[in-house]
């Protein structure tokens, strides 16, 4: 019998950390590691064995979580993150 593997989205969003120092900083260099992290979390997470996507945060994200076929959302870090997925019913 062949086990299937948990499918997981990786969340891919600017954290507000980031925009908030690029607003009031101005001319500091402000380095935004999100890509790194996303890629970094599926590396790590495919190299687990499991079914890794990633979804951009977007102005149709509600739409595309419903699209997608995942088990869990990963790499969630606000409550407005949370909300969504705790009303779609997806961890």
């Amino acid at each position: 019998m062949t086990k299937e593997k948990i499918k997981i989205c990786v969340l891919e969003k600017k954290r507000g950390n980031f925009s908030i120092q690029e607003k009031f900083a101005k001319n500091e260099n402000i380095i935004d590691t999100t890509n790194q992290e996303v890629e970094h979390h599926l590396s790590a997470l495919n190299e687990a064995g499991y079914d890794v996507k990633i979804l951009k945060w977007n102005d149709n994200i509600i739409y595309d979580l419903k699209s997608l076929d995942i088990d869990i959302v990963f790499n969630v870090s606000s409550i407005v993150e949370t909300a969504i997925l705790e009303e779609l019913e997806i961890p």
